[in-house]
């Protein structure tokens, strides 16, 4: 989607090679980087992340007196509450807010202290002025999360003046639609295919157990 919109080349993080997005962001490897695409001619530096919403862990969010309030798990009640605050607080950071004489921060009531925090970014942020963007999607149908909506209606409007994108179906589709397909649908197959090679690593454990412990040893 961003090489479609793109007239520069469109640079792929790779975790092997820190120093191909380095330039970008110091300290931690990015998935995209669009050379000069942010606002102003800034470049623009992505973060892509696929998580479930049905999380084994939960935080309570309740905090500590020295450190102030933590990310919440509040996916029973706000969409990507299990998954997306967490993720805004590692990799983007957190400024400070109230301070430490008002107490840990509190959900319910928006009241109470947050000690700031660099997230995996800062570099690309605060030192290099870059732009920022944190693409979440969910597993349970390849849900776009606010800020990956939003990018994709960005690049929908920048593909109304240059768009590459080839569309394979022989049913006409515009950008949006096109491609929210297309991610949606690589993000259930991801899913799936971590499930089979889980199941497949579980069965496996499973038969070397039953081969050391054998019926009536």
């Amino acid at each position: 989607m961003a090489r479609a919109t793109s007239i520069v080349p469109v640079v792929l993080g790779d975790k092997d090679n820190e120093a191909l997005t380095k330039t970008y962001n110091d300290g931690h490897v990015s998935d995209i980087v669009e050379p000069g695409a942010g606002a102003g001619g800034r470049d623009r530096v992505t973060e892509i992340k696929c998580f479930t919403p049905t999380r084994t862990t939960r935080s309570a969010g309740r905090g500590t007196r020295k450190g102030g309030g933590n990310p919440l798990s509040n996916g029973h009640t706000h969409a990507f509450g299990n998954t997306l605050e967490k993720l805004v607080w590692e990799n983007a950071g957190v400024r400070e807010r109230g301070r430490a004489a008002d107490g840990k921060f509190c959900h319910k009531t928006g009241k109470g202290w947050v000690e700031p925090h660099r997230g995996f970014y800062d570099d690309a942020i605060r030192v290099k002025r870059n732009d920022f963007v944190l693409c979440l999607y969910e597993s349970f149908g390849g849900g776009f999360s606010p800020p990956a909506v939003k990018t994709l209606n960005r690049h929908a409007k920048q593909a109304k003046v240059h768009d590459r994108t080839s569309y394979t179906s022989r049913v006409h589709k515009n950008f949006k639609s096109h491609h929210a397909q297309k991610i949606s649908l690589a993000v259930v197959k991801g899913e799936g295919d971590s499930v089979k090679a889980a199941a497949a690593r579980l069965k496996a454990e499973q038969v070397i157990r039953d081969s050391l412990n054998p019926p009536g040893a």
